[in-house]
């Protein structure tokens, strides 16, 4: 007995039915693989940190193996400048100034590591980007 008339259930062939069971599995497993663990590839690109002293041994900075720093690497120097006389109303009160390149030399722990400089003149406190190739 139908109760609704004009509800009629359409037969679907099992081509059409196996097709949209295996689009549906494609989805599931290509979402799971999206919520998979941390890509170490992101400290690459975003590493960022600030020279914190200088000494005999060159300038040492707050980015260290846990942020996954390593040997060699070469980063940018950046010099945060206030701009003077600006409202909040005139945007950022701020400026960044490239003020030369560093190398990391030898890393001293999981939070600090040694660099030389490789040009420009960077000073304390300024921060440190890793270069992005």
């Amino acid at each position: 007995m139908i109760l609704i008339p004009w509800f009629r259930r359409h037969r679907v062939h099992a081509s059409w039915r196996r097709s949209a069971l295996a689009a549906v599995a494609v989805l599931l497993v290509s979402g799971m693989t999206a919520c998979g663990p941390e890509n170490p590839y992101r400290h690459e690109v975003l590493m960022r940190g600030h020279i914190l002293e200088s000494t005999h041994e060159g300038l040492i900075l707050c980015v260290g193996e846990k942020d996954g720093a390593r040997v060699g690497q070469v980063f940018a120097a950046i010099s945060h400048r206030r701009l003077s006389d600006r409202g909040p109303q005139a945007g950022s009160r701020y400026q960044r100034q490239p003020t030369g390149t560093v190398r990391i030399t030898a890393l001293r722990d999981d939070h600090y590591a040694v660099a030389e400089v490789v040009d420009g003149k960077p000073g304390l406190h300024d921060t440190v980007e890793l270069v992005r190739p």
